[in-house]
């Protein structure tokens, strides 16, 4: 730490810090009257965190990105049952969460995954399109689309493969951070029609676990941090403006979910 020359400025310097002669009388006066006046530096150092503890708060973070990474690839084949399994059967309630919501008959499920969703949705449009980047996830959805006469599309949400004005509402449910991408916000407000509505559940949370879920709990605190992404969703005020929307509450058994909701101006 560089230490500035004491001048005139610094009345309380001690002689010997590069003080000229002929101030250290004045000096040797002043602190004779002062005996306890002290000119060490009070330095106020924030505490910083131990490299230790950052370590292993960055671990769960790598350890979540490794997951995800393995679901939606090889691991896509345990991605319906592990949802099952980490929240007690809810996931499949939040999903439909969405379905009060629809605006139309031309839905959009962006980042569909395995399908779930889909034949809920068929069931009230007469165009459903399932879109989603990960080839093994639609590889899973394939027969669910089938059975409901939904269509899969492999594509990008941040180039969307739709022309203008296309659906009338789109719905994705536990998105990834993509949906606050300012591309994929543009493009979401592009395929809309005017009017149109995006649909977004954020977060789901469970209020009642059995005894023996609380492990699962704890590996839910661990690996997955989504429950309070609201804030951030709100603060983005998703796409600007442009698609105004406003928090909805929609409970399920033990716990409820949080779901978005907006409409594309004119």
């Amino acid at each position: 730490m560089d230490v500035p020359t004491p001048g005139p400025q610094h009345a309380g310097a001690r002689p010997g810090l590069g003080v000229a002669c002929k101030d250290r009388e004045i000096l040797r006066r002043y602190f004779a009257r002062h005996p306890r006046t002290s000119v060490t530096p009070r330095i106020r150092v924030k505490p910083r965190r131990p490299i230790l503890l950052g370590v292993l708060r960055m671990i769960p973070r790598q350890l979540q990105r490794q997951l995800f990474n393995w679901l939606y690839t090889s691991g896509a084949w345990i991605y319906d049952p592990l949802t099952i399994l980490l929240f007690a059967g809810e996931w499949r309630e939040w999903q439909r969460s969405v379905l009060p919501l629809l605006h139309g008959d031309h839905i959009l499920d962006l980042g569909c995954g395995t399908g779930q969703l889909l034949p809920d949705l068929a069931g009230r449009a007469s165009l459903v399109v399932g879109l989603d980047r990960s080839t093994a996830m639609l590889r899973r959805a394939r027969r669910r689309a089938e059975a409901s006469r939904a269509r899969l599309v492999r594509g990008e949400a941040q180039a969307l493969p739709f022309r203008t004005a296309a659906f009338t509402t789109i719905v994705s449910t536990f998105p990834a951070e993509y949906i606050l991408d300012r591309q994929v916000q543009a493009e979401i407000t592009r395929v809309l029609t005017p009017g149109g509505r995006l649909v977004v559940v954020v977060s789901g949370t469970i209020k009642q676990w059995a005894w023996w879920q609380l492990p699962l709990r704890l590996a839910l605190r661990l690996f997955y941090r989504s429950a309070n992404r609201s804030g951030r969703y709100a603060g983005v005020g998703l796409t600007g403006g442009t698609l105004p929307g406003e928090w909805r509450r929609a409970p399920s058994r033990r716990g409820h979910a949080m779901v978005w909701v907006a409409e594309r101006r004119g």
